[in-house]
């Protein structure tokens, strides 16, 4: 057995589950993810970050949120300290359920902390970190129309949003990765679930958006096939493509 590798299990009265890692650089790592609160309900909980040793040791958690359900997703470290961390959230907001951005600072001490979204609802799908120092929130939403819709948001280094728009092919939309081209171009993928003859007849295929930096759609392409089928990640080649 290696002596560098391990399992661990981490419980606690309130403790749900992680969905993302990042290593901070003093090696550490940091995960995010759910608490639920037992003595209520199974469907509240609030944003979970814990320090890891590399080890498996917690050096400390913190918890965020506010009387409903809160729940962390994605994390990115900033380029100058701190991390963001982007989950959803039914505690604030434009009502139903938002996306959730909050920046915590190497403690784990909350900076700030905002939602982006309208009245019905928008769910996590991914955050990347981009050349700027900026990031591209990927979510879904079904606040602007009657499906739910690809919903992309760049902020800038200091959070503040720069632009916000929503893909919408004409049915039920969700993007699930994003990569930002060498031009500063955005690729990002997509799952389109659409119905012929019923929900027993259910279809899924994949497309791939192209925009420019500023949020343009440039083109799309749709991967359709005889049986359900979604991507869920990106990467680009080793010649560039």
């Amino acid at each position: 057995e290696d002596p560098g590798m391990w399992l661990r299990t981490y419980e606690g009265e309130d403790y749900g589950a992680f969905f993302d890692i990042a290593l901070t650089g003093d090696d550490h790592v940091l995960v995010t993810g759910a608490s639920f609160h037992s003595q209520t309900a199974t469907t509240l909980g609030d944003v979970l970050v814990v320090q890891l040793s590399m080890e498996g040791d917690i050096v400390w958690e913190k918890t965020y949120g506010g009387d409903a359900h809160d729940q962390g997703m994605y994390i990115e470290k900033r380029p100058d300290g701190g991390y963001l961390i982007l989950g959803e959230t039914e505690s604030m907001g434009a009502g139903g359920r938002d996306l959730y951005l909050l920046q915590v600072d190497d403690q784990g001490m909350l900076v700030w902390e905002k939602t982006f979204g309208g009245t019905g609802t928008e769910w996590a799908k991914d955050m990347i970190a981009l050349a700027d120092g900026g990031f591209l929130l990927i979510g879904e939403t079904n606040s602007f129309s009657e499906n739910f819709d690809i919903y992309l948001i760049r902020l800038d280094v200091d959070g503040t949003e720069l632009w916000s728009t929503t893909l919408d092919g004409g049915h039920n939309e969700s993007g699930t990765a994003a990569l930002e081209a060498p031009n500063g171009d955005l690729l990002v993928l997509a799952v389109v679930s659409y119905t012929e003859g019923g929900r027993s007849n259910m279809y899924r295929d994949s497309q791939l958006y192209r925009l420019d930096s500023e949020g343009n759609e440039l083109w799309s392409t749709l991967y359709h096939g005889e049986n359900k089928q979604a991507g869920d990640a990106m990467a680009w080649t080793t010649d560039g493509d």
